[in-house]
């Protein structure tokens, strides 16, 4: 299993990341992708950019096959776009965790929630704290509802935006059937 793993916004995720890359990449055919956004090594985060970490992910992951996917946070918003941009990236599976609706404009909601309509149900399972500040599990499932009402979405008990749910989440990327 190789997983690409894309982080929250915020430096203090890069612990969340080296923690997830270690967890999933646990066993002799696991490895992981871990991506760093712009702004964590500018030190600028009007250096983030959409369309440019886009990019970097791409070259990143291109002769990849088998590709899953982790993501947190704003890297849900940046994988979701990625899948609905390119053609040719495609992950078998995903798990989306932490979906930052309270931080996103009406604009961005839009274009997160159209990248859903693309995106197999089969695929993709949703991971939601129930009082997550950034999201809370209702919000998140009223928008799927809206758009894509068939993917699978899990509430966890918290009240936090920390997600290191790291065994729950290799255990549902290696569940045979997934969902």
């Amino acid at each position: 299993m190789k997983v690409l793993i894309l982080p929250g916004f915020s430096v203090k995720n890069k612990i969340w990341l080296e923690e997830a890359g270690k967890s999933l990449s646990k066993g002799k055919r696991n490895s992981c992708i871990l991506h760093e956004w712009t702004h964590w090594r500018t030190g600028n985060k009007k250096d983030f950019s959409l369309k440019k970490e886009i990019l970097g992910i791409k070259e990143k992951i291109k002769n990849q096959n088998n590709l899953f996917l982790l993501a947190k946070s704003i890297g849900t918003y940046v994988g979701a776009n990625l899948i609905a941009q390119e053609q040719d990236v495609d992950f078998e599976r995903m798990i989306f965790c932490g979906l930052p609706l309270n931080d996103l404009s009406v604009f961005a909601k839009e274009k997160f929630a159209n990248c859903f309509f693309g995106i197999s149900a089969k695929k993709i399972l949703v991971v939601q704290n129930d009082l997550d500040p950034h999201g809370l599990y209702d919000q998140v499932k009223e928008f799927l509802n809206g758009a894509n009402k068939d993917i699978k979405l899990v509430k966890m008990q918290a009240d936090n935006h920390n997600y290191f749910y790291f065994d729950f989440f290799r255990a549902e990327f290696l569940k045979e059937g997934w969902l």
